[in-house]
């Protein structure tokens, strides 16, 4: 499949705190997401801002009562989202910390605004999504919903 170009590269910027880190769009590949809103890369995991993430052995309460799995088909829903491509991420140069949190961006859509609407990541407190939230919410999607079809649930 061919890779989304990255944009222009811009000028380098100093990492804030960091003094001597400049930070770059780049290409990662071959990210895993280990849940929805993180991805792992070989030695580093690189966490979506904005969002709070749903842990991939979270459960979910669906709104008839049945409780299901709703951290591991978040997950799931966001590998499907991801389907093998590249992302161009806001990385410094170096950086050794096992995570990081950094922008990044899927074919020019923040991955952040795709997990909230679609009901599979939470907005924190205060943040720029809360309106996307309140819609998902409204309309029963991912994890305010009822599992999928042939996910398995219990019975409260």
């Amino acid at each position: 499949l061919p890779q989304p170009t990255p944009p222009a590269e811009p000028e380098p910027e100093t990492a804030s705190g960091t003094g001597s880190k400049t930070v770059r769009w780049r290409l990662v590949f071959n990210a895993v997401a280990t849940s929805a809103g993180i991805l792992q890369t070989a030695d580093t995991a690189i966490v979506i801002p904005g969002i709070d993430t749903v842990s991939a052995d979270e459960d979910c309460t669906a709104p008839s009562g049945e409780i299901w799995p709703c951290g591991m088909v978040a997950r799931t829903a966001f590998r499907n989202y991801l389907q093998g491509r590249a992302l161009n991420c806001h990385l410094p140069d170096k950086f050794g910390d096992k995570s990081i949190v950094a922008e990044c961006l899927l074919q020019g859509q923040d991955p952040a605004t795709w997990l909230i609407e679609q009901g599979w990541a939470r907005t924190k407190p205060g943040g720029p999504f809360a309106a996307l939230a309140e819609t998902a919410k409204r309309s029963n999607r991912g994890i305010y919903g009822r599992p999928p079809v042939g996910v398995e649930v219990a019975l409260p």
